[in-house]
């Protein structure tokens, strides 16, 4: 005996009930609804539901396989997270691994090494004043 069951989801659905981006795995769930935590916000948060507050948060791996199919990795190779078909680009414009132009010594650097490639490397201390 097999049982189906067929359950609809909008891309909207699929977002961190915190931050609003999208869901990737590890895909951490509201136990009593679809409430979905991102794995960076679930880091700032206790273990409860920020929306119900009562609820537990699980790791859901049936919806995270169910997905896989509409995952794909970041296109940049030190970048891990898993994100959304739809949502690739827009994760490529932000990824903190993407390629930065240093505008002194034009060298290529990773984005999140960027101020310490300044600081250290250009010996400058510009970014700091910078908010």
């Amino acid at each position: 005996m097999s049982i189906q069951i067929t359950y609809e989801l909008q891309k909207s659905d699929l977002q961190c009930c915190i931050c609003y981006d999208d869901i990737s795995p590890p895909i951490i769930q509201c136990s009593s609804g679809n409430h979905f935590v991102c794995d960076s916000c679930k880091q700032k948060i206790n273990s409860k539901c920020p929306i119900c507050r009562t609820s537990k948060l699980f790791h859901n791996q049936l919806l995270e396989k169910q997905l896989s199919s509409y995952f794909e990795p970041c296109g940049y190779s030190k970048c891990n997270k898993r994100v959304f078909k739809w949502s690739a680009e827009q994760h490529s414009k932000s990824c903190h691994y993407q390629p930065a132009k240093c505008f002194i010594c034009n060298c290529i650097v990773e984005l999140n090494e960027l101020k310490n490639h300044l600081r250290l490397e250009c010996e400058t201390e510009w970014l700091e004043y910078c908010h």
